[in-house]
């Protein structure tokens, strides 16, 4: 009887090996097939470009520039975050560049219980293609503050790559 009992056993561990294996090679093909393409490094050196110029024209009025660069891949009509922390009395400019398709883009910025906070806003002249924004203010009380980024209109599905910077005084 002992041994019957482990052959079931046995029989019931392979076959649910078999079981995972088959599921796992179907996620795996499954995920694969519908994988938006990414967004290569490549991609972000014309966003980062233009960001960096809308912000050039603040370093001769004494803004130092932040080295750091965020790189955004943005959907239509899905907002991404980035959280900063700010200090009272400085003076923050924020510029955001998406690469073509983009064309209009939305900045905004919420405090730390997630309310907006009103910023001077600069849009884009359509100079260059892709879209860019900026904007502006003066921070009255220290903290913990978000960044929002939003792709405004349809980019045929696809993901576009966008560039924030920003600049303090």
């Amino acid at each position: 009887m002992k041994k019957k009992q482990t052959n079931i056993i046995f029989v019931a561990l392979i076959l649910t090996f078999i079981a995972i294996a088959v599921l796992f090679f179907l996620r795996k093909n499954f995920v694969s097939e519908n994988r938006e393409p990414s967004v290569s490094p490549a991609d972000f050196v014309d966003s980062k470009r233009h960001a960096l110029d809308l912000l050039g024209a603040l370093v001769n009025r004494g803004f130092r520039v932040r080295d750091e660069v965020w790189e955004i891949s943005l959907r239509p009509r899905k907002m991404e975050l980035l959280q900063l922390t700010l200090f009272a009395g400085n003076q923050y400019w924020f510029a955001v560049a998406a690469s073509a398709p983009a064309q209009r883009l939305k900045l905004a910025l919420y405090d730390d219980e997630g309310r907006p906070v009103a910023l001077d806003l600069w849009k884009d002249d359509h100079a260059i293609s892709g879209a860019r924004i900026a904007g502006g203010l003066v921070i009255t009380c220290s903290g913990n503050y978000y960044v929002g980024v939003e792709l405004l209109e349809e980019a045929d599905g696809k993901t576009v790559p966008a560039s924030l910077v920003y600049a303090y005084q």
